[in-house]
């Protein structure tokens, strides 16, 4: 069914030659690349839905289509690590399987650290190279600290770094998220650009909701997916993104995104803040209504304990809570749900307005919403 408006002629992509090919078909155009090398065809194939179209889009197809090019096979060791599961792996056995993943991906490559696997196609390779660092330099003098390991595993973890937000997007980033951690295959999601600030505030944004969504992935992989309530868990989230790293030295600020927050709502008037004593025992569900408000206030209660108070009681309360949780995270056993193609989901329902956060169904809610009041009255017992 082609039209008389037939091209074939010589094409060439890089040093590969090929050919051309360009008709109408009814109601469709097809810009068509065709190239052969030791036996093995390749066709890359473009249309447009109209004949009045294909000018407007024909030079596209034709800058991109002349980017085409062929790389040689990886070795059959990186081929064997590509076809393994990393979850189901550890150690370097699991380094090299993640690795492998993104072999031969033009533009991408990896960066190594102690206990992290950077998969990366950002243009910003010093910066990344700089995070991940600090990243390391979080877990070992924060994370390590304040958290210390409830497993004797040496724990690997992903961290997938998008160059655009747009790619973020499409790998399956959550509408208006600027980063999350998916518990379902242990990756951390971020990217460097964004369209609508400047190259530093990127860069920055991407370094604060790293070390944000570190916190919740080391706790993880270190001490298990225990659930506290969200002013402490989304507070202590906040409380590192605004951390500034320098070398071996770690500040931490307070975070712009929560304190102009609390500003915008309090000078709003239409908000008063919520007790400490109703805000420490808030369920998840009322928590992430009106959410950006409640957000700010964990931040600064979390903030207080961690870096302003110097009441040696105030000063413990954190630590007694997230023990007495941890001491008993076999409660915090979570409902299988399966996902898309009967994989393992990241279970939970998704929360309106909160991208990529579910609430997660326990297998026994009673016990885990009385280990929670307990950890509550033995933290804050006679505050």
């Amino acid at each position: 069914g082609c039209d008389k408006r037939w091209v074939r002629k010589p094409f060439k992509a890089g040093k590969l030659q090929g050919e051309l090919i360009e008709f109408g078909a009814g109601a469709e155009a097809y810009t068509i690349a065709y190239f052969k090398r030791d036996g093995v065809e390749w066709g890359v194939v473009y249309t447009a839905f109209e004949m009045s179209n294909k000018k407007l889009y024909r030079d596209w197809y034709i800058k991109s289509l002349q980017t085409f090019s062929l790389f040689d096979p990886e070795n059959s060791d990186t081929i064997a690590a590509a076809r393994k599961d990393p979850n189901t792996l550890k150690g370097e056995e699991k380094r090299a399987a993640l690795k492998a993943s993104i072999a031969g991906n033009p533009g991408w490559y990896s960066i190594d650290s102690e206990h992290y696997v950077v998969l990366t196609n950002s243009s910003e390779k010093a910066f990344v190279q700089q995070v991940i660092k600090q990243l390391e330099t979080m877990r070992a003098k924060v994370y390590e600290k304040y958290f210390p390991p409830r497993n004797n595993e040496e724990s690997l973890s992903p961290v997938r770094i998008l160059d655009t937000e747009t790619e973020y997007f499409q790998y399956g980033g959550p509408g208006s998220s600027a980063g999350y951690f998916n518990p379902g295959s242990g990756e951390l999601v971020l990217y460097t650009k964004s369209s609508d600030v400047s190259k530093s505030t990127a860069l920055d944004n991407c370094r604060s909701v790293m070390f944000h969504e570190g916190f919740h992935q080391y706790i993880h992989f270190a001490v298990g997916d225990v659930s506290p309530h969200s002013w402490f868990n989304e507070g202590h989230g906040d409380f590192f993104a605004g951390a500034k790293v320098s070398g071996a030295s770690i500040k931490f600020e307070e975070f712009p995104w929560r304190v102009e927050a609390l500003k915008y709502y309090l000078q709003d008037r239409s908000h008063s803040l919520i007790p400490v004593r109703t805000l420490i025992r808030m369920p998840q569900s009322e928590y992430y209504t009106n959410a950006g408000f409640k957000y700010a206030e964990g931040w600064a209660l979390v903030y207080y304990l961690r870096n302003v108070t110097r009441d040696k009681k105030e000063g413990e309360i954190l630590d007694i809570y997230f023990n007495y949780l941890a001491d008993n995270i076999s409660a915090f056993r979570a409902k299988k749900k399966e996902g898309k193609d009967g994989k393992p989901g990241t279970g939970g329902e998704s929360v309106p307005g909160i991208p990529g956060l579910h609430l997660v169904d326990f297998e026994d809610e009673k016990k885990v919403e009385e280990i929670l009041s307990q950890a509550v009255d033995k933290a804050f017992e006679g505050i």
